[in-house]
């Protein structure tokens, strides 16, 4: 990849290889082996939608 040089350059570089996207924002939950517990989802106006995604994210990391 690129020469990281800063904190901001370091999650892009981060975002572009392992998610193939740049978008602004992008949320993922992982647990504390660094793996993906959840969907990835972009910006969520509805915050009914974002509590569910947020909850069953919670509920992933319990199991």
């Amino acid at each position: 990849g690129n020469k990281v040089r800063t904190y901001g350059h370091k999650w892009l570089e981060f975002q572009q290889t392992r998610y193939n996207t740049n978008a602004q924002p992008l949320y993922v939950i992982q647990n504390l082996d660094g793996e993906d517990i959840s969907p990835t989802v972009g910006y969520t106006p509805d915050p009914k939608e974002y509590y569910e995604w947020l909850k069953k994210g919670i509920e992933n990391f319990k199991e």
